[in-house]
């Protein structure tokens, strides 16, 4: 008893620590500010967030809220899964003193939420591994790891609440499964309770629920001549698979996607018919078979996550790596295949997963000495998992999380002896995640420089965030409440914090959203006139246009969406970035280095302030072969970069007391890229330097 208390102490300061490394990167945050949220959150997590606001202050949610996509409005009720927005108001409702800064009491909640899965591996350790100190170590390792808390830095995803959940009835099914453990039955509805509330927070959950059938049918088929084995998995299942079931029912967004028809719960009632009649398997094996069939054919699961087996196939198709070509990919690949959703790339991967990676070698070691113990149907069931989640990583960045607690847990299984061994190589990883995860970008970080190498540079000036907030701001005192079409990776930052209804949004489970992506880009990229013409059909008055419509090369920017990297001489978006005077039905109204906002119907120009970036000719335009413009954005973009790192410099040269340095640097920032507010800045400071002491 006094080493159990013992661990249980020491896992609360785990988690203590996993918090305080959420918390310490995302307050770390340029964008962060203790008193004022504007622009904190974006895309998805903006779109969450402004939901978790509006519940927090006790406002009701619209059955179709029309400022979230203009004009048609999204059902909210049946597109959206507010189970996380919803337990984070009610939270804060139940606070007696509620702060003022609602942001920061949401990143508290997701550092805090997020650590439950810490908990949840210790506990399905001690199922797993019977070793107490072995399931605190592997707890310890993978909560302090990069894996684990990298995607919940400044972020407020579905994740943070919904994988929590997942582990959570992780540990209860390993109870359900435990033939020691009197209260099995209760241990599967808990399993079930807590999977059905993961699927009503997060649309990927059905994805996972996928995998778990998949897992307990390859453990099935492995324990297939143990009778008692069997009889476990099955009494486990059944009351997983019913609140599943339930869950589909009575959840408005999953009985519209067809949950309860999908492919996957008629795999699991399969899976369940042949567990509890092995021999009608001939029956039990048609009947699945002619489900899936029917379900495939007719179901609306089917429909509505075409996209994401479309997106799978294409993946795969390509080798995991994106064409150079976009026009190659099918229009939802080109909107989906990127960010989280693309595979990782092997400089993330290693800073990732290295030393994590290493908890596998005790294991590997015991294996090849013949000392692990008998293989169960729940450690099956677990290396299942492992394995699908390892090749679920290479295909989605998204998954590592997944892939890290089920490595964690697999590596800490199964031992006979040795364990001692085991759990001091663990502590020590977990000590080497930690401090990599304390300071990522540190010099002493070894697996930075390892993985260096193997990162990819990106060549593209990244929007500054005052830019961003001075936009925002701007739409807040003029915007006056009129509908904006903006690109979608800016869209719910202007829905969020300058509450302007917006004609697209980042939420793409939807095919109508997506399809009317597509349509934007295709207009942006062609000609005026049908731009003007969408923005006429869904009532947009106000056009925020981003240096990123041009700017953005890469594969996961909004000319690669489009289907072409080409740009017309008469491409609305070229129009916008360098010659807003030729455009007859859009009109300047505000513009900083990264955004231009115009009114929609109307021409003529406001004063640019002819910012360098909007400059064709630090572009060397020349015209291709096929009549294409080609622009130096690749230097521009070297340019930009090496300009913004000549300033951080000379700021910290400036700040040491070294002004005369200082202002050499600003000079040479500014011969590298022309911007003339560097230059007042270098002024300033010489100015400074001339006053009397």
């Amino acid at each position: 008893m006094g080493e159990r208390w013992t661990l249980r102490l020491l896992l609360a300061v785990v988690l203590v620590l996993a918090v305080q490394l959420k918390l310490r990167h995302s307050l770390a945050s340029p964008r962060f500010h203790p008193a004022d949220d504007t622009g904190y959150f974006r895309a998805e997590s903006a779109f969450q967030y402004r939901y978790a606001k509006m519940l927090a202050l006790g406002q009701k949610l619209p059955e179709v809220d029309l400022d979230a996509q203009f004009p048609e409005g999204v059902r909210v009720a049946q597109e959206l899964t507010l189970g996380m927005e919803r337990a984070t108001a009610a939270t804060f409702r139940l606070l007696p003193t509620r702060p003022e800064a609602f942001h920061i009491f949401v990143l508290l909640w997701v550092a805090l939420v997020s650590s439950l899965s810490i908990w949840a591996l210790y506990l399905c350790g001690l199922r797993l591994g019977r070793a107490p100190p072995l399931a605190f170590a592997a707890a310890a390792a993978y909560g302090l790891s990069w894996a684990s808390l990298s995607h919940l830095i400044g972020s407020y995803g579905f994740q943070a609440f919904a994988l929590p959940l997942i582990h959570l009835s992780l540990a209860a099914w390993w109870g359900a499964l435990d033939p020691k453990e009197p209260r099995r039955r209760a241990h599967a509805w808990a399993c079930g309770a807590l999977l059905a509330a993961a699927l009503a927070s997060w649309h990927f959950s059905r994805f996972y629920l996928a995998s778990f059938i998949l897992a307990c049918a390859w453990a099935a088929w492995r324990r297939r001549k143990d009778p008692l084995e069997g009889a476990l998995l099955r009494e486990a299942l059944g009351p997983v698979l019913a609140c599943a079931a339930a869950a589909a029912v009575l959840v408005s967004c999953l009985r519209e996607s067809g949950l309860l028809l999908s492919p996957t719960l008629i795999l699991g009632a399969g899976l369940y018919a042949a567990l509890r009649w092995p021999n009608r398997a001939p029956l039990t094996l048609f009947g699945t078979l002619g489900g899936l069939a029917l379900s495939l054919k007719l179901g609306p699961d089917a429909g509505s996550y075409a996209h994401v087996y479309g997106l799978l196939f294409e993946k795969l198709r390509h080798g995991l790596i994106k064409p150079a070509d976009p026009s190659v990919l099918g229009q939802d690949a080109r909107l989906l295949w990127t960010g989280p959703f693309n595979s990782p790339e092997l400089g993330l991967a290693l800073f990732s997963l290295l030393p994590l990676a290493l908890v596998l070698l005790p294991r590997a070691a015991a294996w090849r000495a013949a000392e692990s113990d008998e293989a169960s149907v729940s450690r099956d069931t677990c290396d299942a998992l492992t394995v699908l989640y390892a090749a679920g990583t290479l295909l989605v960045a998204r998954l590592l999380p997944f892939f890290a607690f089920f490595l964690c847990l697999s590596a800490m299984i199964g031992f006979k002896t040795r364990k001692r061994l085991a759990f001091w190589v663990f502590l020590a990883i977990a000590a080497l995640e930690g401090a990599k995860s304390w300071s990522p970008g540190a010099r002493w970080n070894v697996f930075m420089r390892l993985s260096a190498p193997f990162s990819s540079s990106v060549e593209q000036p990244t929007a500054l965030f005052g830019s961003e907030r001075t936009v925002i701001e701007w739409l807040r005192r003029y915007g006056a409440g009129a509908p904006v079409l903006s690109n979608y990776g800016v869209s719910a930052s202007l829905l969020a914090y300058a509450q302007t209804p917006v004609l697209l949004q980042p939420k793409f489970e939807s095919a109508a959203i997506r399809a009317k992506t597509a349509a934007f880009l295709k207009a942006l990229y062609s000609d005026e006139e049908s731009l003007f013409r969408f923005c006429s059909e869904h009532g947009a008055r106000l056009f925020v246009y981003t240096t990123d419509d041009i700017l953005d090369l890469s594969s996961d920017g909004p000319r690669y969406a489009s289907g072409s990297l080409r740009l017309s001489s008469e491409s609305p978006a070229l129009l916008f970035h360098f010659r807003p005077e030729a455009l007859r039905h859009f009109r300047l109204l505000y513009e900083n280095r990264d955004f231009r906002v115009f009114s929609v119907g109307s021409s003529g120009l406001a004063s640019p302030k002819h910012d360098p970036v909007y400059d064709l000719a630090q572009y060397k335009p020349s015209t291709a072969p096929d009549g294409s413009m080609n622009l130096d954005v690749a230097g521009v973009a070297r340019r930009i970069q090496s300009a913004r790192n000549f300033v951080l410099v000379a700021r910290l040269l400036a700040q040491r007391g070294l002004p005369e340095k200082a202002m050499g640097v600003y000079e040479a920032s500014f011969e590298t890229w022309p911007d003339e507010r560097v230059r007042d800045e270098a002024r300033r400071l010489e100015s400074s330097l001339l006053k009397p002491k």
